[in-house]
């Protein structure tokens, strides 16, 4: 079985926050200079994580 470290996001991601929703976990992060808004990072297991959407747009 393969040790989990901590989810990584690729690139540029500061000041994480991280909600669980039942068996959902969605992880916000500071990005602006990087996309125009906020990142929301989705994930079952914290091991593998794919961007979901924008919540905040420019």
């Amino acid at each position: 079985m393969a040790k989990i470290e901590n989810p990584v996001i690729p690139g540029m991601a500061p000041d994480p926050s991280i909600i669980r929703v039942g068996n959902d976990f969605y992880i916000a992060t500071s990005s602006f200079h990087w996309k125009q808004g906020i990142p929301i990072y989705h994930s079952k297991n914290l091991a593998r994580l794919g961007i979901n959407n924008l919540c905040i747009r420019k």
